[in-house]
């Protein structure tokens, strides 16, 4: 879906595997959801950047997974609604348009199923920034 908009990957492995205690389908759901939500609201010739890092926090380990685009981005003030069930940016957006307000809300959920954090940010390269963290035990 990324390639037919156009979109580039950039994957920035900070290590080869990082190995995380979790259920398969449900990290391969919150993948396809932010995906999908790049593919959504991105144009032609957009970059998706795809950080992986291991951090060391307070004597535990944890994965850092950052996706970051350089799409439309999101006001400031909306951020931290982002992940709120059926929240939607603009109203005008409608489940034709702008999706049914649920697939961030299910990311959070699968996130915190796994004992973890996501949070949105302004992403350096421009648009939205994702911020996933996972615990390692």
């Amino acid at each position: 879906v990324l390639s037919d908009k156009g979109i580039k990957v950039e994957l920035i492995p900070q290590h080869t595997s990082i190995p995380v205690y979790a259920d398969v389908t449900r990290l391969k759901q919150l993948f396809s959801n932010l995906l999908s939500n790049v593919a959504k609201y991105a144009v032609d010739g957009d970059l998706l950047k795809i950080t992986m890092t291991l951090v060391e926090n307070g004597g535990s380990k944890e994965a850092q997974i950052f996706f970051e685009d350089n799409g439309q981005g999101v006001d400031e003030h909306d951020l931290p609604q982002l992940f709120e069930h059926l929240f939607r940016v603009e109203n005008s957006r409608n489940r034709k348009t702008g999706g049914s307000g649920l697939g961030l809300s299910i990311c959070k959920k699968i996130v915190e199923a796994h004992h973890g954090k996501i949070t949105a940010f302004s992403s350096e390269v421009g648009g939205l920034g994702i911020k996933i963290i996972l615990p390692l035990e």
